[in-house]
Order: structure tokens, then sequence, then C-alpha cells
């Protein structure tokens, strides 16, 4: 059998694997509501089908700024033939979930492992729990996924003179902080630092190639990112880098009443709060709540670090409170293993050639994903990419170091002979 033969039939497995267990997790987890959108949903949605009507960017008749752009233009398709079902449009957001293993597989082949072990490789990214919670939510993190992953391969396993995986990377990273505005700092930051980190010991030009990669990078992350402030300064009148749900969102995480659980200050604080303000203007209603939450964090610097680790313990937590025991194995379990297997890995970095960067990369790229929420809400949900990173890393290890070390003991005998 051809290599060409393999890969087709590798290609139809990862294709099927991934609809069955998308359309399982929609199926579990969504339960009744699989015919109807929630929370956020109905955001992404109702801005998707105002701009199709050519209504622009707009909710409840006014431009907004409360949804990053992300996943409102890739639902767009489905909404140009009118209001498309809902069942429809939760396969369409699934796609990204199904087609992810399929990313993994071609990026497995294009750094030289053979069909069989690129296919293998692949199928965690098909039936990882957290990566399915998302599938069929129309919502950012069933978006990121397919972006991140490559971003991800080209920032950590391309050699680091590689000009186009700059140029790929850059334009990645400008669609991965449009579709989830959190991950500026680690999308802005560690890719430079990493590139120059690593041709730090290169004494044949390495270094100033290096320079010119983390400033191309760069420049194409701001191209792509820039046309959002852009809109906002048009459609406001006035610089919103982000959105203006920053300015609630730190006001929900830093009040008087805050407890740090986000599911607790949003329902019990957040939402009578919400309705002395709800009266302003969207961009007028996130300046008076972020001057109200900096003043309280000015005031109570110690109430505010205590917040903060609550927050952090929220996010890296295994378990979730509201959720039963499958949604607990979705957050948990895979969490666990990973965290154990990456500990292993990063223990014996020396032992593998060439792995080390990509653990102590990944170790980077999660501290600054997890930075913002030392100060806004957090959810487990937001630990996604911090999810696909580790994933990445202890595949990118057992696949490209091979899983045990005994096979070179083996060898090595032979080999005096």
């Amino acid at each position: 059998m051809t290599d060409r033969t393999r890969t087709i039939i590798a290609i139809v497995i990862l294709v099927v694997i991934g609809v069955v267990a998308s359309g399982a997790a929609m199926r579990v987890l969504l339960g009744h509501v699989q015919d109807r959108l929630v929370g956020d949903e109905v955001s992404y949605a109702g801005i998707a089908k105002n701009l199709v009507a050519g209504n622009g960017y707009t909710r409840h008749g006014v431009p907004t700024t409360m949804r990053a752009p992300g996943m409102v233009l890739y639902i767009i398709p489905p909404h140009l033939a009118g209001e498309p079902p809902v069942p429809l449009l939760r396969w369409y957001a699934a796609l990204p979930a199904i087609l992810l293993s399929l990313a993994a597989f071609f990026i497995w082949r294009r750094i030289g492992l053979s069909v069989r072990r690129s296919f293998v490789l692949a199928i965690p990214f098909s039936i990882h729990p957290m990566i399915l919670a998302n599938s069929g939510l129309v919502i950012s993190e069933a978006l990121l996924p397919i972006v991140l992953l490559p971003w991800l391969a080209l920032v950590l396993t391309e050699p680091h003179d590689s000009m186009w995986s700059a140029v790929a990377a850059g334009v990645l990273g400008g669609i991965a902080v449009l579709t989830r505005l959190p991950l500026i700092p680690a999308v802005i930051i560690f890719p430079p630092i990493y590139m120059l980190v690593r041709a730090r010991k290169d004494t044949s030009g390495g270094k100033r190639l290096a320079l010119r990669r983390a400033g191309v990078y760069v420049v194409l992350v701001v191209l792509i990112f820039l046309p959002w402030p852009i809109r906002n300064y048009a459609a406001f009148g006035e610089p919103v880098l982000t959105t203006s749900k920053a300015g609630v969102d730190l006001w929900k995480s830093n009040n008087p009443d805050a407890t740090g659980v986000t599911v607790v200050d949003h329902t019990e604080t957040f939402n009578p709060y919400v309705e002395t303000i709800e009266h302003l203007p969207e961009i007028e209603m996130g300046q008076v709540a972020k001057r109200e939450a900096m003043e309280f964090i000015r005031e109570n610097p110690r109430r505010f670090a205590e917040l903060a680790v609550i927050r952090q313990a929220e996010l890296w937590k295994p378990f979730s409170r509201r959720g039963n025991l499958l949604v607990n194995a979705a957050v948990g379990l895979p969490y666990l293993f990973l965290l154990l297997a990456f500990g292993y890995l990063l223990g014996t970095a020396k032992e593998r050639r060439g792995t080390a960067p990509i653990l102590w990369g990944t170790v980077a790229f999660a501290i600054l994903v997890a930075a913002p929420f030392l100060a806004y809400p957090a959810l487990v949900r937001y630990r996604l990419p911090i999810d696909i990173a580790m994933l990445w890393a202890v595949l990118f290890v057992l696949g490209t170091a091979g899983f045990s070390r005994r096979r070179k003991e083996k060898r090595q005998p032979a080999l005096e002979g």
C-alpha cells in the first residue's frame, strides 16, 4: 500500500471520528438546547445576522464591540441564505473541531513523521474532551482550536531561520486575537521572544535573521488586527482597542462584593449592577465600570491579590461546580493527564534532543494566556488555548523523540558489536 493510499484512508477515518465525536458531544452536553441558541451564542448569531442584512456590526440596532469579530465573521456563510436552523448552525460551528485532527495530521506529516504515526498522533485532537466540550457551540472557543494549532506548530517547531513560517504565523496570530481578544499578550509577546531566544547561540547571522522574523511577525499580527480598533474608532468616535466589555468584565471581578468565582459574581453582583448602568451607551458603560473597578483595586490591593489567586484557581481547576460527571471528565481528567505527562517530559528534556525549547515555550505561552485572568473573570473554558498547547507539546515530544528510550538501549549493543 502506497503512502498516498494510506493518507486517503487516514483522512477518511479522521473525518469520521471527528463527526461521531462532535455529534456525541453535542448530544450529551447540549441535550435539550441543541435546537436553540443560549447565552453568548445569541449575541454572536445576532451580530452575524445584522451584518448579512446590511445593518453593520450592531446589537439591538446600535454599533457594538461586545463580541470579537472572529466567530461572527466565521458564521456569516450559513446566514447568507437566511436565518439557518440552529442544528445546522451548530454543525457548521463544529466543523473546526471536526477538521482539527486533519490539520494535526498534515502538520505531523510536514514535520516528517510517517503516515501511520501522524494518524495516531492526530486522533487525540478529535477526542480531547476539552475541545469536544466546545464543539458545536456558537462561541469563539469553537473556532479557536483550528487557528491556534497551526499557529503553535509554526511558532514552536518550524526552523528558527524560516521566514515563511514567521509570515504564516503572523497571519494566524492576527486571526487568533480577533477570535479571542484576551490572547493579545500571549500572541504578540511570546513568539518574537521565542524566536530571538532560539537564535541566541547562532553565530552565522541567525540573530539578525531572527530579529527580522520577529519584526515581520509582529507587523503582520498588527496589520490583521488593526481593522478592528479602526472600525471601533469610526463607530464610536474614540479609541477602543479591544472591546467595551473589558470595562464591565473588570468590574465583575473587582468590586466590594466580588468573590472571584465568575459564576457567582455574574448572577449575584454583576446582573444587578448592570441594571443601574444599562441606560448608558455601550462605550460609556464600559468606561464607568472600569473607573469603579480601578478605584476598588487601588483602595483594596490586598483584596485584589486574594481575588487574583481565586481567579487563577478557577482557571486551572480540574473540575466544574455546575457540571455532571461527563463535564468534569472534560475539564479535569485529560488536563491532569497532560500535566503529569508534561512534567515527566520536562524532567527528561535534556535526554530528548531539541524538545527543551518546545516545553519551555509552552510553559511561557501558558503563563501569558493565564495572565489576564489575574484581573478578569476566569472560567475553565478560557483555559482551552493552554490545553491545546500542552497536548501539542506532549505529542510532539512523543512523536519525534520516540516512545521509549529502551529502543536506543536495545540498538546500542548491536552498534558496539
